[in-house]
Formats: C-alpha cells, structure tokens, sequence
C-alpha cells in the first residue's frame, strides 16, 4: 500500500522565523479506478496506449506528480475523488519550473525531488506572491491539473485537465443494437446495463430496453479489442408503451429522456410561446415499467419546441441537435428555452412539481449566451455549451478554459451523444455525426484535477505575502499494516 507524508515550511523572510507542519494522508481510490475500470470494454483501445503512457507511466509522478491546496478541509472518504466546486484552491504545482505570472502556482524543486528506494520524494516551493490564502487541505493529483486546477489563462487548451482516453464503435449490423445505442439514457454500473427508450415509428410505441454493460471483463490497454456486438450488448429486457398525451406520429419525435432516482423521465413540449409552455411529462417506473403521463403549464418559460429530435434514418432512429438539451441533477430538469422577453435562458424545473420552474440569472457582467445549449453534468457542476459556462449556486457563470477543450467537444456539444459520469470520466455514448449507420461510439475523456490523496491538517496554516513556502510530499510503498 502507499503511504505519503507532508512537510510544510513557511519562513518569514524578514525575521528568518519559521513554522513546520507535517501531516500524513490518506490515499484515495481515484488511482484504482484510473487504472482498472473498464466499462464499455474502453481501457481496452491499443491504438489509444501510446498516446496515453506519458499521462500513465511511472505511476508515482504520471498520476500523482501534481499538487493541489485548498482552502477548506477536504472529506475523507476512499470514494471522494473531487473537490466540491465551492472549496476554493489556493495553489498548485506540477513536475516544472512555473516561469508564468501564475500566482497559483508554484515550482518543482529539481535538486530535492527525487525517487526513493520505496517510493518517491517531491519537494515544490513558492515565493512570497505564490499561494497566499488559508491552506487547510492538500492532495495530490496528476501533474496536468497542477498547472492550473480546472484551468485558465494560463492551461494550454485545457491539455491539463481534460483527456480523451479512448473510443469504442459497435460492431453489429443490427438495427436493434444501432438503434438502442443511439438512444441510451442510464448507464448504470452496478448492476451493469445500459437503459435506453427510443421510439418505433412503424408501431408509434416507445420502446424500453435493458441491454447488458460489460464492466472489467477484458485486459486493459492490449490489443485484443471486442467491440460491442450481440453478446456483449445482450438484450436483458424490452417492454413497449404507447403515449397517450405525447403521442408517436412521424419523424422526428420530440421527446427527451433523462434518469433520476427510481424512475425514467420524459419531457416534451406541446405548445410554446412567450408567456407560457405546454409541456407532457411521462414518467416510467423502473421495477415494473409502470406508466404515469401528466401535462404541464409553464408560464413566463419560452421553451424550445426542438428540446430533443428522435429521428429517422433509415432503419436506425438517430438523435438529431440539440438532442441533449437538458441535464437532470438533485431532482431538477434544467433546459434552455427563453423568457417572456424572448432572450436566451436556462430554466430549472422540478421533476415533480410544475409550480417549482424558475428562470436561472447570468452572472453580472454576462449578457447572453447561445440558445439550444447541450447541457449536461459533470460532479456539482451543471455545464453548458463549448462557450463553458456553468450553473453555480443557480447563477450562470463563466467557466475556465478547459471545458473548452477537445475533450469537451464531446462531452457537451456533440449534441448527438449522451454523458454519463462514472468515478473519473465522462462516458459520452451516442451516434457522433448522425449519419445514422457507422458512427456510433463511445468516447471516455478522464477529468484530472481528481484527489489521489487526502491530506487535512490539524490546523489551516495561512500563507502570507512575507512567507515563503517549501511543501515536502514523501511517497512510500509500505507493507499491509505496517507504518512508515
């Protein structure tokens, strides 16, 4: 097992006075998970292996070479992987020299640094304008998200923070598993399915499948790939429902599928215009199937009468833009729409309650932002669109640069493909150009800035503009049950 230690040094450069710190931490499953998840059989991509050893290899400074401090204790439990967005970082470091104005972040001491005989020793220092703030937490993290957490300014198109690791396509000519494929709205990995509902335009029924999720049943990283096919994409269960006050009539059907809970949620809209919005709502029980329908009345909510295209091509429905114009996060829809003042908006809507829709304000200095915005979710975030804003405390903001990035080309604006968060990545599944027949894939884009490790001090330290600070961060490999 590993076991890590850190040292900090703050000196006082006006009286040489200094104050020491030494904690241990605890170490997180986010490596394990890294390392050995393989659902969707997407860790075993070859071509992808070269691409990605240098975010891999050696374990020690490719995965947990990066710093990270925080201004609030962080909770320690093996299964938190990620700071809550509300928990401010006050530095960072990596496995370089910062020669940038980057106040965040500090330098790689080279002469100290160095691989032990059972581990690894990193030593990171920062001058006086570096880190200032309360540290009442540290963690380490890969070396990409030490060049700026989420990123900014100074993040190379978001390289440190966001990775595509692999994708996968299916390789079946049927037009059940083509369709299905298209049209997934759970992926659960626990017990191991994909659910998707998607609809048949021959019989106007809404079709309801469980088909089987491979998890960790091949090698990582080798050469001998499966790709989905009629086994490993088994059918597991297909039930069929005919809406009544959403009814099936020709392509497209504009419907949009989310999971929450126990039940599968469908919204679609009726009628629209300024001052208010019809909306069905069709509500799908998970144990039995059961099927409840409601209409809604929004007002003061302009929603998009194209909040989601099921469409044909074919023999294969495919979803068409914007498909994904929805997320549903704590028992909430939020979906872009506009106001009564006919201005581009995000709404939030309670799953189960129509009178609890409300209108989500623009951080001041915003004016507006693209309408049928994709939207999904990533953690506490709710993020939208490749301009990167995010819904925070029910206020639009700016995001930082990386979800900007390539990686997030897929997870946000290929509006023909769903996200799905799984521990470290986002799977996005779906049919990538649309054309209806070869390109459904899977892509898995690995978010960086996660916690390796947990390390609460007993006492914040304050970092002050007269301290410099030596951070010490000792790694060891160390028997089960045995100390350092």
């Amino acid at each position: 097992m590993i076991e890590g230690k850190a040292t900090i040094e703050l000196t006082d450069v006006h009286t040489g006075q200094k104050e020491t710190v030494v904690k241990k931490n605890m170490v997180t499953n986010a490596i394990p998970y890294l390392l050995t998840d393989n659902v969707l059989n997407s860790n075993s991509m070859s071509s992808q292996f070269s691409s990605m050893s240098p975010y891999l290899c050696p374990v020690h400074k490719a995965l947990m070479g990066g710093l990270l401090l925080f201004e609030e204790a962080l909770v320690e439990d093996a299964n938190n992987i990620y700071a809550p967005r509300a928990n401010r970082c006050i530095g960072c470091a990596n496995q370089e020299v910062n020669t940038t104005t980057n106040l965040l972040r500090g330098s790689l001491n080279q002469s100290e640094s160095k691989a032990l005989s059972d581990g690894h020793q990193f030593v990171w220092d920062f001058t006086t304008s570096q880190a200032n703030g309360t540290i009442s937490a540290l963690a380490l993290t890969h070396p990409n998200a030490g060049v700026e957490y989420w990123g900014g300014k100074y993040s190379s198109n978001g390289s440190n923070t966001i990775l595509i690791a692999s994708d996968a396509i299916i390789n079946s000519s049927s037009i059940e598993i083509q369709s299905a494929f298209t049209c997934v709205v759970e992926m659960n990995v626990k017990e191991k399915y994909l659910a998707m509902i998607y609809p048949d335009f021959t019989s106007k029924e809404l079709v309801v499948e469980k088909r089987y999720l491979p998890v960790n049943e091949w090698p990582i990283f080798q050469s001998s790939v499966r790709a989905l096919d009629e086994y490993t994409f088994r059918l597991l269960s297909s039930h069929r429902i005919t809406p009544s006050l959403f009814p099936i009539t020709t392509s497209p059907y504009r419907m949009n599928f989310f999971s929450w809970g126990d039940y599968w949620y469908g919204f679609g809209v009726k009628s629209s215009n300024k001052d208010q919005s019809v909306i069905a709502r069709l509500k799908i029980k998970k144990s039995d199937f059961s099927v409840a329908e409601d209409e809604w009345t929004l007002s003061g909510v302009y929603a998009n009468t194209s909040f989601a295209e099921i469409r044909a091509t074919g023999q294969y429905p495919v979803l068409d833009a914007p498909s994904f114009n929805g997320a549903v996060a704590t028992g909430y829809l939020y979906f872009s729409g506009y106001n009564n003042l006919i201005q581009s908006r995000i709404f939030k809507l309670n799953l189960e309650n129509p009178n609890d829709c409300k209108e989500i304000p623009l951080q001041e200095g915003i004016d507006s932002y693209p309408a049928l915005i994709p939207i999904t979710q990533f953690n506490d975030w709710i993020i939208t669109s490749s301009e990167y804003y995010a819904i925070v405390d029910d206020v639009i903001q700016l995001m930082p640069q990386p979800f900007s990035s390539v990686g997030t080309s897929i997870i946000i604006t290929r509006s023909r493909m769903k996200s799905f968060q799984y521990h470290h990545a986002i799977f996005s599944l779906g049919d990538y150009s649309g054309d209806g027949r070869s390109s459904r894939k899977v892509y898995v884009t690995w978010m960086l800035p996660y916690l390796a490790t947990i390390n609460n001090l007993t006492t914040p330290v304050e970092k002050t503009p007269d301290k410099t600070m030596k951070i010490t961060y000792t790694l060891r490999m160390v028997d089960e049950g045995a100390g350092t």
